[in-house]
């Protein structure tokens, strides 16, 4: 275990704690099973910690627990189907793992403020702008890629 500043378990550490690499993927993990039921204790295990452990991170990183980290991240992913598909609002309820288009519904009203339908009635996304499109494209420079 590091001891850099990140890494420290104060309880008095602020929520806008800076985020190491570690972190990020460990969470990054998390992210990729977001459409799936919550086990906080099954993630816990792949990042090598504890359950508790785990949520304080989370938490001290984002100022969220699990639970509303993974909402956040499903709404997210949401709202990007809803713009950039024609998939009707149920099928996108499922595929980022609301069982029940009531619930995922107040979860996007209180999350984003407006019903889904709403919020596809926004219209598509614009393009990325060039600078973005670059910078996501650009080669790693911390050696994480297999050349």
């Amino acid at each position: 275990m590091t001891t850099s500043g990140a890494d420290r378990d104060d309880p008095g550490e602020s929520c806008h704690h800076p985020r190491t690499l570690a972190e990020v993927c460990r969470v990054a993990r998390f992210d990729r099973h977001f459409s799936e039921p919550l086990d906080v204790a099954a993630i816990a295990e792949i990042a090598h910690m504890s359950v508790s452990y785990f949520s304080r991170r989370l938490r001290l990183v984002f100022c969220e627990s699990p639970h509303q980290y993974l909402y956040r991240r499903r709404i997210e992913r949401a709202k990007w189907l809803l713009r950039t598909s024609e998939l009707p609002v149920t099928e996108i309820a499922n595929a980022v793992g609301y069982a029940s288009l009531g619930t995922f519904t107040r979860t996007f009203v209180r999350i984003v403020g407006e019903t889904p339908t709403r919020h596809r009635a926004r219209g598509p996304i614009g393009p990325i702008p060039g600078c973005i499109a670059r910078a996501w494209n650009k080669d790693s420079t911390i050696g994480e890629a297999s050349r």
